[in-house]
């Protein structure tokens, strides 16, 4: 659990962020870590991007840092490119085989008023003990992207920002970290609504697109079975009638752990949805105060380079 708030400082100083981490085990009955970290940007422009495993990334208007909460150890990763538009899109996995982490940023570079986007693409690579850097790709993203990206099998996945035409259109860009190459993935036929709540999620090492809107007190949730025919089959359909409407667009599913979808409840509560009794089990007792994001993390001893 996460949150922000302005760190207390004279009108003419810097600007900085406290930002607090507070970690439980599922069970919520053990505090295991607890501590602050402090940023030196504006609290409205800190976000945190979506991670597991043992480190989390937060970014700002003065670039990425790093985190490992088991060693309570945060770093400022090497400057990123510019980007022209304001934006920040990125995603941040861990790649079990390599035993390494990898963050993906996208960055707007077209200056010409006249050209609708000139989308590029740079890699950073995270290695216990070893310093990182930037790595430009040649490959341009061909679309304005929305949301974090998310990774699988070594690729990363995002929505597609562009407005849709119709009914069917592809909504997904892919990134192959192995190829460096840009794709598209096709949504479920048929069924994709491009003004629908859609979101992507990984869960138990499998691409899932998240539908909260297309049938009411349902959220329906598709998995991607077989990314070279583009298979989609719909695995779950959680009934969400113990949520009001209302706060049906703010929960989104976190992780597969144990048989249970855990699901963030607009930093509320974390709730397990269990996929073979299909209940919902609230954890009203994990969360205690506002908190700006829930995450899952397991314990880690990685640590970081010299820059």
């Amino acid at each position: 659990m996460v949150k922000k708030y302005p760190l207390l400082r004279e009108p003419h100083m810097r600007k900085c962020t406290t930002v607090d981490l507070c970690a439980f085990n599922f069970n919520g009955f053990r505090k295991n870590h607890e501590f602050s970290l402090y940023l030196d940007d504006d609290e409205k422009n800190i976000e945190m991007l979506p991670s597991k495993r043992g480190l989390v990334c937060f970014v700002s208007e003065s670039g990425f840092y790093a985190c490992n909460p088991s060693t309570q150890i945060t770093t400022k990763l090497p400057e990123a490119s510019c980007c022209t538009s304001g934006e920040v899109n990125a995603g941040m996995g861990y790649v079990a085989e390599r035993d390494e982490y990898v963050l993906v940023h996208l960055f707007d570079r077209s200056l010409d008023i006249h050209v609708d986007y000139d989308i590029g693409c740079e890699v950073l690579t995270l290695r216990d003990g070893e310093d990182c850097s930037w790595k430009v790709v040649d490959a341009n993203c061909p679309f304005v992207v929305r949301g974090w990206g998310v990774l699988v099998n070594n690729v990363f996945y995002w929505m597609i920002w562009d407005e849709y035409n119709e009914l069917g259109d592809e909504a997904i860009v892919s990134f192959d970290l192995e190829k460096e190459e840009f794709g598209i993935v096709a949504p479920p036929e048929g069924c994709f609504d491009p003004h629908g709540a859609w979101s992507l999620v990984e869960l138990g090492g499998r691409l899932c697109l998240v539908d909260n809107a297309a049938r009411p007190s349902t959220m329906d949730i598709w998995v991607l079975t077989d990314l070279e025919s583009r298979s989609w089959v719909k695995e779950y359909s959680i009934h969400m009638s113990a949520y009001s409407n209302d706060m049906l667009s703010f929960i989104a599913p976190l992780d597969y752990w144990n048989g249970k979808i855990v699901m963030d409840v607009k930093q509320e509560s974390l709730d397990f949805y269990d996929v073979e009794e299909k209940k919902i089990e609230r954890m009203d007792h994990l969360i205690s105060g506002e908190w700006n994001w829930l995450r899952t993390y397991t314990e880690s001893f990685f640590s970081f380079g010299s820059k």
